[in-house]
C-alpha cells in the first residue's frame, strides 16, 4: 500500500523509537496482558490467544523475559499486593 519494504519499515521504526517493532509489539501486548491478570480471572491460555498469541510457552516465555515472573506469578503478587 505504501510500497515500503518490511525491512525498511522495520529499520525506520528501530530509529525512531529506540526498539524494534517486534519488541514494541510484544511490548504493548504483555501490557495488555497485565491488565487482563489484575482485572479478570481469566485463564492464562486465554489470556494468551486474546492478546494475539497463539502458543502459551511463547507467551509465557515473552512475559517471563519483560516482568521477570511468569504471568501467574504476576497475578498472585498482584492479588497480594491488593
Amino acid at each position: 500500500m505504501f510500497f515500503i519494504s518490511p525491512n525498511y519499515l522495520s529499520t525506520i521504526f528501530n530509529e525512531k523509537n529506540g526498539m524494534s517493532l517486534k519488541d514494541y509489539i510484544n511490548k504493548l501486548r504483555i501490557e495488555k496482558a497485565k491488565v487482563y491478570l489484575e482485572e479478570t480471572d481469566m485463564k492464562i491460555s486465554d489470556i494468551s490467544k486474546k492478546i494475539g498469541y497463539s502458543q502459551l510457552s511463547y507467551f509465557g516465555s515473552i512475559f517471563k523475559k519483560m516482568e521477570n515472573c511468569t504471568p501467574n506469578g504476576y497475578r498472585a503478587k498482584f492479588k497480594r499486593e491488593q
